[in-house]
């Protein structure tokens, strides 16, 4: 059975306002142009020079995607009955700012996969030989890989990968490793490159666990065991907004039963660590592994009450331990995701994703001001993705010629969600998905083929199959044709938010299997 998990992502702010100074013009005394068109020309070359040197790199955007296990062989879903794999794969986009980084981001996708696809290939195979398709407590084999961006800016990426997978027995197995990049370099880093005396963060770490509830659970000799870790090839941590966060996966110090160890470290704590990898300072982004922070003195989170039926769950927003308000307004839900998030004016956020039924997603963004946590927005069909370097990425639903998936970047901005692309970009890796939404014109429409600002109108005919590429949500909508042909044309849409027109012809007569949800 599929376990959903919690992967807490952190969230980025909005896009940073950079001053480029320029130079101070001297004063020439009239009628004389030489002069003047000297000082002209050097005042200009400084404010180019200026510009140069202070003009800010383009920012660092991450790109997750999906591969589904088997979608790249000849008949993708022939283990579907008996096992059943995923993994996140991630790029960033071309930044000749950061290409270091990209390159290694890049290759670390493609051995992360690489490995997934390996592992899969003996799960699937093992599944296959006990599965009994008579048997209706069989369970399918499955194995999980989700990538999460924990901490994008400048400096530092550092990624969470978490795993879980199931191959018969009582129960399955998760894991989290981290990946850490430096991001002028791309260099992956070890906990030495950041200059962590590893003898203070043994301490701290057995401190902690002397005051936890894990004291009753670790192993006799868990103590050698952080001491080895720690001094040796240590991959299960990653940096978040203020934090090292230090992740013992079960078996490695405690029983499974115990669950895994999550350790958040301020990095204010850490005497020797390098001041390249402190937060940059004016955003504060956290996510400790539960779903309460420290905000100012409180403690701020949010609390899950499971229902009945032991799975579904409805919760609420606390401040030390006190209900302020209900997420949801106290409707049910099945998974969830907590961010805390810091704006430049150091106002503070909590973001709550929820998942209920059908995979649809709310987020609520609460604004909190000392002990008061006020539901300040909403957005319906949408749940954080990812994070890039000053923007996050959310995956929207949107009901346009179809029901999509989409991706779209916002930020939070006079404490509302706003989005700063125009469009939502439609992409399925999946190559099955991708077929669910092909439609097909029923008549001549007039169109714009191309890309970007080279348009030229056309038509496409009758029968042409097509699938829809990106959206504005109310007046255009992109495409790209069976045969690979790309461009947009132009829609209206009722007031009701649901009907919609081309050149004045519903939906329905212009298009035929239009894959809307419900």
């Amino acid at each position: 059975m599929k376990k959903k998990y919690l992967a807490l992502v952190l969230v980025l702010a909005l896009a940073l306002s950079y001053a480029v100074g320029c130079g101070k013009k001297e004063s020439v005394p009239k009628g004389d142009s030489a002069t003047e068109e000297k000082v002209e020309k050097t005042t200009e070359e400084e404010a180019d020079a200026t510009t140069e040197e202070e003009a800010p790199k383009e920012e660092i955007q991450l790109c997750i995607g999906n591969y589904y296990y088997g979608s790249d062989h000849g008949s993708p879903y022939d283990s579907y009955m008996y096992f059943d794999g995923s993994s996140s794969t991630i790029e960033m986009k071309e930044n000749a700012g950061y290409k270091a980084l990209g390159d290694a981001i890049k290759s670390f996708s493609d051995d992360l996969l690489e490995s997934f696809k390996k592992e899969c290939d003996n799960l699937a195979e093992s599944a296959k030989e006990y599965y009994d398709p008579d048997d209706s407590n069989t369970s399918i084999s499955s194995n999980y890989n989700t990538i999460t961006p924990a901490r994008v800016d400048s400096h530092v990426v550092s990624l969470s990968i978490e795993n879980s997978s199931y191959s018969g027995g009582a129960h399955g197995y998760y894991s989290v490793v981290g990946a850490t990049f430096d991001s002028e370099t791309g260099k992956e880093l070890a906990l030495k490159d950041l200059g962590i005396d590893t003898d203070e963060l043994e301490e701290y770490i057995v401190n902690f666990i002397k005051k936890s509830d894990y004291k009753d659970a670790v192993f006799d000799e868990y103590k050698t065991t952080i001491h080895d870790d720690l001094n040796g090839d240590f991959q299960t941590w990653y940096l978040t907004g203020d934090k090292l966060m230090i992740i013992f996966n079960p078996y490695e110090i405690t029983p499974y039963a115990a669950g895994q160890v999550a350790i958040a470290v301020p990095l204010a704590d850490l005497k020797n660590i390098d001041s390249k990898y402190m937060p940059v300072g004016k955003e504060l982004y956290e996510a400790t592994g539960s779903t309460e922070f420290d905000i100012d003195g409180h403690k701020v989170g949010l609390e899950i009450n499971y229902n009945d039926d032991g799975y579904s769950m409805t919760g609420s927003m606390t401040v030390n331990g006190k209900k302020i308000c209900k997420v949801l307004d106290g409707d049910y839900f099945y998974s969830y995701k907590v961010i805390h998030y810091r704006n430049e004016n150091g106002d503070d956020y909590i973001i709550v994703t929820v998942t209920g039924d059908n995979d649809y997603s709310i987020t609520e963004l609460y604004k909190v001001d000392d002990e008061k946590v006020v539901l300040a927005d909403t957005m319906n069909g949408s749940s954080f993705k990812n994070i890039n370097e000053h923007s996050f990425a959310a995956v929207d639903r949107v009901d346009v010629l179809g029901t999509y998936s989409c991706d779209r970047r916002y930020a939070i901005d006079n404490d509302k969600f706003e989005p700063i692309d125009e469009m939502y970009v439609i992409e399925d890796s999946d190559p099955k998905y991708k077929e669910y939404r092909k439609i097909t014109v029923l008549k001549d429409i007039k169109v714009r083929i191309g890309e970007e600002d080279n348009f030229t109108d056309s038509t496409l005919k009758k029968g042409t199959n097509l699938y829809i590429t990106y959206t504005d949500g109310k007046s255009i909508v992109g495409f790209e044709t069976e045969d690979g042909e790309k461009g947009n044309f132009d829609i209206t849409k009722e007031k009701d938010g649901y009907g919609i027109k081309i050149d004045g012809i519903d939906q329905n007569d212009v298009f035929d299997n239009l894959p809307y949800a419900g």
